[in-house]
């Protein structure tokens, strides 16, 4: 089983993309994952991400978006929640309105 991660914008520079549009790929999933153990894998993978995704006390950085499922983390899913097989996270940079 395994989940793709999609990293948009800005972003997807972390992991070997151009710096716009995405760059889709895909992660293992253990049984009983969740969001948070799943994202730690996948950054393990990718340096320059893990340094950008996780603040020095391990929690999660403000400076990225996730969403599960095209939903932000928040609405329908926190951190914690479980993942199953076919499930997409994306990650994108933090963007304002004006």
């Amino acid at each position: 089983p395994e989940v793709t991660v999609e990293v948009l914008t800005w972003v997807n520079r972390l992991v070997g993309g151009s710096g716009s549009g995405s760059v889709v790929l895909k992660q293992s999933l253990q049984p009983n994952d969740t969001i948070e153990m799943t994202l730690r894998r996948f950054s393990e993978r990718f340096p320059a991400l893990r340094a950008q995704l996780w603040e020095r006390d391990g929690e999660i950085t403000e400076n990225l978006h996730i969403m599960v499922n095209h939903k932000m983390i928040g609405d329908t899913h926190t951190l914690r929640s479980r993942l199953a097989s076919g499930d997409t996270i994306s990650l994108l940079g933090q963007f304002s309105g004006g």
